[in-house]
């Protein structure tokens, strides 16, 4: 999936997730941990650096 696309969806996810919070959730969700806010996407950069981590450490145990 194209960063822009992602980007479209993850801001409607976080739009809706603040709504029913009642306060604005950018920052908190897990992946924001790798958000760098002055990319051109910056929460699909921060989602896919995220979990390809993740991807990365199951190949590792897959292999063992």
């Amino acid at each position: 999936m194209d960063l822009c696309r992602l980007q479209k969806i993850l801001d409607a996810d976080k739009w809706y997730a603040s709504e029913r919070a009642l306060k604005n959730i950018c920052g908190e969700l897990p992946f924001c941990v790798k958000c760098e806010k002055d990319a051109m996407y910056p929460c699909a950069v921060a989602y896919q650096k995220f979990y390809a981590k993740e991807v990365k450490n199951s190949c590792k145990k897959v292999k063992k």
